[in-house]
């Protein structure tokens, strides 16, 4: 899924709670960091449940900043461009630039700063179902909108359940598979000795690192079982409760 993650390509990254969806994107931020890639995290909990369309004003100023931040860490040669960034963000905050031109706008400043500094940017946007649903679908269709053509890819991470990136009735925002491709992180005990072997693999990992290369060392065959059955699989839990046990 990492691979999969750092394509020049839109993504839904979706799952339960517990599943790693915010680890697959801290992963996939160290990947594109080796190269000359510049990806960009948002946390969306500072957004959550507002119902005020001014969301997507907050939202949209604050990425330009962060983007401009993360390109002159990256390419200082490239700084002259994210000042355009910044006025994006300071006129849109501003009412200058008004929220129906806002994707176009960011499109403009977001395509200088990549031709300029000569690489793709890759924005994550982590736990977006905290977006309240109504908002959802117009704000990821104005983030798409800034950064489609212009070498920008977003990946939208967030509980299945909960996500509501398209509205039908209005035709906003993203639709599958068309305008993105979802990356699943679910892996339920529907497939039992697939959810096992994937939780052998983490927790084995974690045990190597203090000197235990043998599952069994740690604990015995049947108890591992239950603790996969007793956490559905769910990777968080499970590793949460081997501690506590």
């Amino acid at each position: 899924e990492e691979i999969q993650a750092i394509q020049p390509a839109t993504h839904l990254i979706v799952g339960r709670r517990g599943v790693g969806k915010s680890t697959l994107i801290l992963k996939a931020k160290e990947l594109l960091d080796r190269s000359r890639s510049v990806a960009v995290v948002l946390d969306m909990q500072p957004y959550a449940h507002r119902q005020d369309d001014a969301v997507l004003v907050d939202v949209l100023a604050d990425l330009a900043t962060a983007i401009a931040v993360a390109v002159r860490r990256r390419h200082g040669n490239a700084s002259g461009a994210t000042e355009k960034l910044d006025q994006f963000a300071d006129d849109l905050l501003k009412g200058v630039t008004k929220p129906e031109r806002a994707s176009a706008a960011l499109r403009r400043a977001a395509s200088e700063v990549t031709t300029s500094a000569d690489a793709d940017l890759f924005v994550f946007l982590d736990d977006y179902h905290l977006v309240h649903p109504d908002q959802q679908p117009k704000l990821v269709e104005a983030i798409h909108g800034g950064l489609k053509g212009a070498r920008g890819w977003l990946k939208v991470a967030g509980l299945r359940s909960l996500l509501r990136v398209y509205d039908p009735s209005t035709r906003k925002g993203l639709q599958t598979p068309g305008d993105a491709q979802v990356i699943s992180l679910d892996l339920t005990l529907v497939d039992p000795e697939a959810a096992e072997e994937h939780l052998r693999r983490i927790l084995l990992s974690f045990l190597v690192l203090v000197g235990v290369d043998k599952l069994n060392a740690a604990v015995a065959d049947g108890a591992f079982h239950r603790l996969v059955w007793a956490n559905a699989g769910v990777p968080r839990d499970f590793l949460q409760m081997f501690s506590k046990s």
